[in-house]
């Protein structure tokens, strides 16, 4: 009889460690959204990779994560690798006759801010201005920041592409380019941007995919610098300093949808009425843009893996939902072209790249970068933006909502 209650007992207490354990929460990993975004956090199943026809292994699209990712938190950093050019190092390196900036040589001196990025990223493009902040306020105080630039596009690996796209941005600091995307793939980078920053005994100590959470990235570089002063026996003045929005800074807007890219390579239901993932020229047929989010053309097209070009007088028409659009798009040398919303000018809607002739609104292009559409005040709206073109060559890489 002793022996059954003991089993009895066994037993209840099983049952009731099981019921234990089916309520306790998970104690897996979590991420959470970037400050002020408009797409949820993304999982492995829900990212989808992209191509680069210019590399074996090539990141997904930018703007389909913005999350805290702290994989590297706690580890040490490895050494940048593969790198095919370096700008404006030349005042930071401290070896003579040379241009090659390596993190062994500032290990352990400086705090480090590694941010991976490319110029043609809008949320790379909303970095900016804080890490131009932030190297220009705290550079003296034993802050490095390293621009480590890893392109999406063909176009963003030129070099002299790359040097026109700091100057716009009055980027001094040092930008080290990773044209094979070698450091990016040793990091296991999956999205622009990310920042990484290291305390001064070399170790990673945040670790963030996406844009936002600028004042908690500052408030720990103060932490930093405060504790590397103290190590050094430096005055720690003007290392705490009131969080200030830069000049040019913008938060993203609300987006039906973040990008449509119009490259073969990754244009599965992204047009209306031209096919999709083939190469080569199509003489589109004209249809009503009956459907959102997906793009309209007519005239004839020439599909690349990384975007479309237009052989004839054409047009290109979208209906979408969003305060902000942005386009990457790129031309030989000048083209020209009229922009509408709604079928009328843009007026006050119309971004910063946008210009006023004879009361219409046009774009002018000829670099390959983003360019700034729609900005309206009014914030999130659905709309009809229509591109006519008169002249042919404009490449259209993809559509940037938000």
């Amino acid at each position: 009889m002793k022996r059954e209650y003991l089993y009895i007992a066994l037993a209840l207490i099983a049952v009731a460690a099981i019921a234990l354990l089916l309520r306790a929460p998970s104690s897996g990993p979590t991420t959470t959204p970037g400050e002020g975004t408009t797409t949820p956090p993304a999982t492995a199943s829900t990212t989808a990779p992209t191509s680069s026809p210019q590399t074996t292994k090539s990141p997904p699209s930018p703007q389909t994560v913005t999350t805290v990712v702290p994989k590297a938190v706690g580890t040490r950093p490895k050494e940048l690798v593969g790198i095919s050019g370096y700008l404006n190092t030349i005042p930071v390196v401290t070896k003579p006759n040379t241009n090659v900036l390596t993190l062994g040589d500032f290990l352990g001196k400086k705090v480090i801010l590694l941010e991976f990025w490319t110029y043609a990223s809008l949320p790379s493009q909303r970095d900016i201005p804080y890490l131009v902040r932030w190297w220009n306020a705290y550079k003296n105080k034993g802050l490095l920041v390293i621009g480590i630039h890893s392109p999406e596009l063909s176009f963003e690996k030129d070099q002299t592409n790359v040097s026109t796209a700091l100057s716009r941005a009055n980027i001094s600091y040092p930008i080290l380019l990773d044209s094979f995307l070698k450091t990016w793939d040793l990091y296991g980078t999956k999205n622009w941007p990310r920042r990484i920053l290291i305390d001064i005994n070399g170790n990673i100590v945040m670790d963030r995919t996406g844009d936002g959470a600028y004042q908690e990235t500052e408030q720990k570089i103060q932490e930093l610098l405060l504790a590397r002063a103290a190590k050094f026996g430096e005055a720690k003045d003007g290392i705490v300093i009131p969080y200030q929005v830069p000049p040019g800074a913008s938060d993203p807007m609300r987006a039906r949808i973040p990008v449509i890219n119009l490259g073969s390579a990754r244009n599965a239901g992204a047009l209306g009425n031209a096919s999709s993932g083939t190469n080569g020229s199509q003489d589109v047929i004209p249809a009503s843009p009956a459907k959102n989010d997906v793009v309209y053309f007519t005239g004839t097209w020439d599909f690349t893996r990384e975007y479309t070009e237009n052989k004839t007088q054409g047009t290109a028409v979208i209906n979408y939902g969003s305060g902000r659009v942005s386009a990457v798009l790129g031309h030989s040398t000048l083209i020209r072209f009229k922009v509408t919303l709604d079928g009328a000018p843009l007026g006050d809607r119309a971004g910063k790249d946008v210009v006023v002739e004879n009361e219409e609104s046009v774009l002018y292009v000829s670099d390959e970068r983003l360019y700034e559409i729609v900005k309206d005040p009014a914030g999130y709206g659905e709309h009809r933006l229509e591109f006519t073109l008169i002249g042919n060559g404009l490449d259209i890489y993809k559509f940037i909502f938000g």
